[in-house]
């Protein structure tokens, strides 16, 4: 997973860039839990339990980044009515580069945003997750609950695929 976030970088795929970033959380929480199930409160205290808290303190709390990962992940939306941030909105690389940025009271609605850097925000998620996972995958939980994890597999799973690639 996480190399596939990385590749959609480079590729430019911004909107699976972010989507994928904002289920490491989720996936990490459910990894050291020993139901292998995520929840949200396992999504927070995994996020503050990591550098991701420091590095986003005053911009996207825990319980922002999980709003914000329901609302893209099962509405397709922008925003959260939970969320204290209002809006996040990510910024592809262009002539003017935000890394992290708040916009408070936007237009007639007064509105309340936050602009974070698409490709910062990505390397901070995924470079925690490394870190997290070399430090934890001798864990008992951790490392049963990652064996069950989708991956690709090159030559498929035996007896179902045999020779040819499965992601499952």
């Amino acid at each position: 997973l996480l190399d596939d976030i990385e590749k959609a970088v480079v590729a430019e795929l911004w909107l699976l860039a972010v989507t994928g970033a904002l289920l490491v959380p989720d996936v990490a929480g459910a990894l050291a839990h020993p139901s292998g199930e995520a929840k949200g409160n396992r999504y927070r205290a995994w996020w503050d339990s990591t550098d991701l808290k420091v590095a986003y303190e005053g911009f996207l709390s825990s319980a922002d980044a999980y709003y914000y990962r329901c609302s893209l992940a099962h509405q397709g939306t922008g925003g959260h009515p939970k969320a204290a941030t209002g809006r996040v909105l990510f910024l592809p690389p262009a002539r003017i580069t935000v890394h992290k940025g708040r916009m408070r009271g936007i237009g007639a609605a007064g509105v309340d945003a936050i602009a974070l850097d698409i490709r910062a925000f990505v390397a901070d998620v995924v470079g925690v997750a490394r870190h997290w996972l070399d430090t934890r995958c001798a864990d008992p939980v951790v490392s049963t609950n990652l064996a069950k994890s989708v991956r690709l597999h090159p030559n498929g799973v035996h007896p179902f695929i045999v020779g040819s690639p499965v992601v499952g």
